[in-house]
């Protein structure tokens, strides 16, 4: 997962029609969700064989050279579902924070963005040391929240640029213009969604610390 997080998003996680989604709280499980929206799309002859059948829970076969022996993201997740016994970290969701700052949030986005970005900011959040997952209060949540949705506007925003500046690359492979048009465009609905996220979340925690200061002084 620290080699995946710093990586530009490409495209969001989707689940199949009629397949139920899995749990991101597991780490297993939120790796592979990073690979899908950070890999390389793959054609039809290079699919693996499970996802030329159709049985991957995502419709789209993505895998990175180097990463998981080249294993797809779809492969990825049904390891998680087939192993025995298999424990993985505990991620907190902060799931109450997410139903508050989304709350503040304007109508105008998207909600497929809204759930696309808060998955991005789980896996940001899922790569940090243990440490950061205990209970001690060391840093707000709105804090932590604020923080990884920068983090994932500022990959978005590396993304577009890149996208952009692969056009004058003879390096790089070639997109057609609509290609890139539309890519750039993702990013952009990407960072703007992040930024939109870490400042309610800003403005939530600040919020919340307000109130937790006033409660202690009387």
């Amino acid at each position: 997962m620290k080699i995946l997080g710093p990586l530009p998003v490409r495209r969001a996680w989707r689940v199949r029609p009629g397949r139920a989604s899995p749990d991101i709280s597991q780490t297993p499980v939120l790796e592979a969700i990073m690979l899908h929206e950070r890999g390389d799309l793959q054609g039809s002859e290079d699919q693996c064989s499970k996802c030329r059948r159709g049985d991957g829970i995502s419709p789209e076969c993505v895998k990175m050279p180097g990463i998981y022996n080249g294993a797809c993201s779809n492969c990825l997740l049904a390891r998680t579902s087939d192993r025995p016994g298999s424990s993985s970290r505990p991620v907190r969701s902060y799931s109450a924070e997410r139903r508050s700052i989304s709350a503040t949030i304007s109508p105008s986005i998207p909600k497929e963005d809204l759930i696309a970005v808060w998955n991005l900011i789980a896996g940001v959040i899922a790569t940090q040391p243990q440490e950061c997952f205990t209970e001690d209060g060391s840093e707000p949540p709105g804090k932590k929240i604020e923080d990884a949705a920068r983090l994932v506007a500022r990959s978005a925003d590396e993304w577009g640029h890149t996208i952009k500046e692969e056009e004058s690359d003879p390096g790089k492979t070639p997109k057609t213009p609509s290609e890139r048009s539309r890519l750039v465009r993702q990013a952009t609905r990407i960072r703007e969604t992040a930024l939109q996220i870490a400042n309610c979340a800003r403005i939530w925690g600040e919020k919340l610390e307000r109130k937790k200061s006033s409660s202690q002084l009387r």
